[in-house]
């Protein structure tokens, strides 16, 4: 009888402190789907900040994609390689950021030309114009943080090398854009060259960050 007098109580203590962490009335779902043995909530969890008004909120990475991708236009038109929709709740608060990862490879030993662009809805975050390369490889990151519904400042890198004969290292570009946070948009990585298949798209990933509060 006490044993199961101590499990009940402590099933007790887990749901209160699981609703001391959550305010407004927020959900907390065990399991879900084809996953029972996760444990989920259904809204931004958060950590005390020391002795601090701030309160960390939990991120992650919510998307990986490990499928080679070789650029699909050799015309000079950007093409997408690797592409997700942003749900409509994922920046519902101001300061919540996305960081959108890709990395590849220019496996030809001769020279051509490449370029890659990163697009968040109808805004070009990155756009490295087409440059000579071959024989390296490259990282393209890009950053979006949301200001306002329908605002957000964003940043873009893309950094090529080492060697490869690539004029300008790196691209690095930084703006405040005007799209919708509130509707579902693409984002994507977009490439072209002068020959189709020279680089490869190996890996991109989208880390989440929520505000703090």
């Amino acid at each position: 009888m006490r044993t199961k007098t101590t499990k009940a109580l402590l099933g007790i203590a887990v749901v209160c402190l699981a609703g001391g962490l959550l305010a407004d009335n927020k959900r907390i779902k065990f399991g879900s789907g084809s996953e029972p043995a996760q444990f989920f909530v259904d809204t931004n969890l958060y950590f005390c900040f020391g002795t601090g008004t701030s309160n960390v909120a939990v991120s992650g990475t919510v998307w990986t994609d490990t499928t080679a991708t070789a650029n699909p236009t050799s015309n000079g038109t950007p093409a997408a390689v690797s592409s997700i929709v942003i749900p409509s709740t994922a920046l519902l608060n101001n300061g919540d950021s996305l960081v959108f990862l890709c990395r590849g490879i220019m496996p030809a030993a001769e020279a051509n030309t490449n370029q890659f662009q990163v697009v968040f809805g109808s805004s070009t975050i990155l756009d490295t114009g087409l440059q000579t390369a071959s024989n390296t490889a490259y990282t393209v990151e890009a950053t979006l943080t949301r200001t306002a519904d329908i605002g957000l400042i964003v940043h873009g890198r893309c950094e090529w090398g080492p060697g490869g004969g690539v004029p300008f290292v790196v691209t690095n570009a930084v703006a405040s854009i005007l799209e919708t946070n509130s509707v579902a948009t693409a984002l994507s990585l977009r490439s072209t060259a002068r020959r189709q298949g020279s680089h490869t798209n190996l890996f991109t990933s989208l880390r989440w960050f929520p505000a703090g509060k």
